[in-house]
């Protein structure tokens, strides 16, 4: 899947990384459709960095998407 990665010091690549699988039971896999960045991620993105990141982290938690699978514990999303 292409992902938006911190790679440290004002730097965001597109990458391919693995689709994710479910691990948990109370976990759920999205295919996401759109996503973008937020205040937050451009803050991470500044140098110095005004909000703090994980290098290999991948960015953006505004998206919109479909529910692919659900782990077993899950009875409504």
């Amino acid at each position: 899947m292409l992902a938006a990665v911190f790679e440290g010091k004002g730097k965001l690549s597109l990458k391919e990384v693995p689709i994710p699988e479910i691990k948990e039971l109370d976990e759920v896999l999205l295919q996401v459709e759109r996503a973008s960045i937020c205040g937050t991620d451009m803050r991470i993105l500044e140098i110095p960095p005004g909000h703090p990141a994980t290098e290999g982290v991948i960015l953006s938690h505004e998206y919109t998407g479909k529910v692919l699978a659900v782990g077993g514990a899950v009875t409504q999303f």
